[in-house]
């Protein structure tokens, strides 16, 4: 009986695939694209969602790569319908060729996000000289909560700099005071991605400001970060203790 039931499934599922594809090609193909072929085509979506939820696209083999409607565009189709559906919006107004549109401006879109930049770039002239510093900068996307006089949250930074021809690396914090040693045995712990924490050593700005630190071993932190989507650093803090910090660093762009 289990495999009666497996074998109805898919082939109630590709006879819904090719079902779905035949509407599309008849769109493309400047057939049949009324309000009528729109109500159709969403219940032949919501149908085959019953059949099989985890996969919409697998095995259209008479769709041609030259056809007018390639598995993508059924992939496309069922995604944004789907959305449409859970959305509320009603697309029984639109033809198939306009659902196909927004079908795909909704693929677009979506790609968009995905590819969200997490770093900033800038830079500045030297006025005396002409030369150039150059800054890529993330943020940490939670805020540290620290006690008072520093409470109400505080934003942290990896900022990278080129300056002079030489690289540095620098942990900042809106507010707060990086805890120091005098002996300069000061260390943090970076995890890059799913490796192994790694030690780096870290030294005090010259104006001995409390709320930056430049990470030693700038080549080897730079070639690391540049590889990694996400990195976890954890430092002291006076008064606060030791604190994890999370960052996105994915598709950094640095060639100095």
């Amino acid at each position: 009986m289990r495999n009666i039931y497996i074998f109805a499934r898919k082939f109630m599922k590709n006879i819904i695939f090719i079902y779905i594809a035949v509407l599309l090609l008849s769109a493309c193909a400047g057939g049949t694209s009324n309000k009528k072929t729109t109500s159709t085509l969403i219940d032949s979506v919501m149908a085959l969602r019953y059949v099989d939820e985890g996969a919409f696209v697998s095995n259209l083999e008479f769709l041609d790569k030259n056809d007018a409607v390639s598995l993508k565009d059924v992939d496309r189709a069922a995604n944004f319908i789907r959305y449409a559906q859970k959305s509320g919006l009603d697309l029984s107004e639109f033809t198939v060729a306009e659902v196909m549109q927004k079908a795909k401006d909704f693929d677009r879109k979506s790609n968009k996000r995905a590819r969200k930049e997490f770093w900033t770039y800038s830079e500045n002239t030297n006025d005396i000289d002409d030369s150039k510093t150059y800054f890529a900068e993330t943020t940490a996307p939670e805020k540290l909560e620290f006690k008072f006089p520093y409470d109400g949250g505080t934003t942290v930074y990896i900022t990278l700099r080129y300056k002079e021809n030489k690289n540095n690396v620098m942990l900042r914090i809106s507010k707060g005071q990086f805890m120091s040693s005098l002996s300069d045995n000061n260390t943090i712990r970076v995890r890059f991605d799913d490796a192994k924490p790694q030690i780096f050593s870290y030294s005090t700005p010259s104006d001995y400001s409390t709320e930056t630190i430049f990470i030693n071993n700038e080549k080897t932190f730079i070639s690391q970060i540049k590889n990694a989507k996400k990195i976890i650093i954890e430092c002291e803090f006076y008064n606060e203790g030791t604190q994890i910090i999370k960052f996105n660093t994915a598709g950094l762009k640095w060639e100095h």
